[in-house]
């Protein structure tokens, strides 16, 4: 909620989302993605789990990067 001033008093108004459902849309796709993720790693079974993490690690951090780094928190 927001509160705004009016003439003395105060409102409430309830901030509006940009996007109706988006946050269920990431939900389902995390569920989906997440699910992909762990079937893939019970079909190969010839990786090493460290190497595994590795590859994550390297992923994660090409999709957290740039986003980083246009909000210009890594300093």
């Amino acid at each position: 909620f927001r509160l705004e001033k009016m003439s003395g008093t105060r409102k409430r108004t309830k901030k509006r989302a940009a996007c109706p459902g988006l946050g269920l849309f990431y939900t389902i796709l995390s569920a989906f993605l997440f699910s992909l993720a762990s079937l893939l790693l019970k079909i190969i079974e010839d990786v090493h789990s460290v190497e595994v993490s590795a590859f994550r690690c390297v992923f994660q951090m090409a999709f957290v990067l740039p986003g980083l780094i246009y909000y210009k928190a890594v300093e």
